[in-house]
């Protein structure tokens, strides 16, 4: 009787002990197969990523015309101010991505902006709106040897301007997208190199004061 009841003792520990480790065995794979957690901040390595790849930019604004954009602060503005007195179409500036480049080789600036005082020279009318002027026709004559000669109305940062694409020219190889806008008596034509995002960063900042 003794035997037996020293038996079961025996038996019972060892239940105990096998329970016990189990019940260890069993956390243990719960703690380590749970969803891992980390000190560090999720958005900290992508806000570090973001501080590399975006560049730092200005604003620029036009004193005469309120023409006013955003740029890369490693960019170049090269403005030319307007004359008084009577003209016809002039460059207003261009945005240089290599200012110091000294090579001959002909390059697509990341964005270019041209005036047309009206009333427009080719046909002496005044036109208030862009889709007045892409009906006219006059627009299509300025731009020939576009790939789209009627053009297309788009929006640019809430603005309608007319756009229209340039084939790459047999001597340069260079192309781009031209866009026309209207504000007050002046026609502006800003061409951008379409293969730089942050060409088309700045054509989405286009404003005026």
């Amino acid at each position: 009787m003794m035997i037996h009841m020293q038996q079961k003792t025996i038996l019972g520990a060892v239940i105990v002990v096998v329970l016990v480790a189990g019940g260890v065995v069993a956390w243990n794979f719960t703690a380590t197969s749970g969803v891992p957690t980390t000190t560090e901040s999720p958005t900290s390595s992508t806000t570090a990523s973001n501080n590399v790849t975006q560049p730092e930019w200005k604003s620029y604004t036009d004193s005469t015309t309120g023409f006013t954009f955003k740029y890369p602060a490693q960019y170049v503005v090269e403005a030319s101010p307007l004359p008084p007195g009577d003209w016809g179409s002039r460059r207003l500036l261009m945005v240089d991505d290599n200012p110091d480049s000294t090579s001959t080789k002909a390059r697509a600036l990341p964005m270019t902006v041209d005036l047309q005082k009206q009333p427009v020279t080719a046909d002496g009318k005044i036109y208030h709106t862009i889709a007045e002027y892409q009906q006219s026709g006059a627009a299509a004559e300025m731009m020939q040897g576009v790939t789209n000669p009627n053009g297309n109305i788009v929006s640019v940062n809430g603005t309608q301007t007319l756009l229209y694409h340039i084939p790459p020219a047999d001597s340069t190889g260079i192309g781009g997208d031209s866009y026309l806008f209207i504000h007050n008596d002046l026609i502006y034509q800003v061409g951008i190199n379409p293969d730089n995002p942050l060409a088309i960063q700045m054509l989405n900042s286009i404003n005026w004061q």
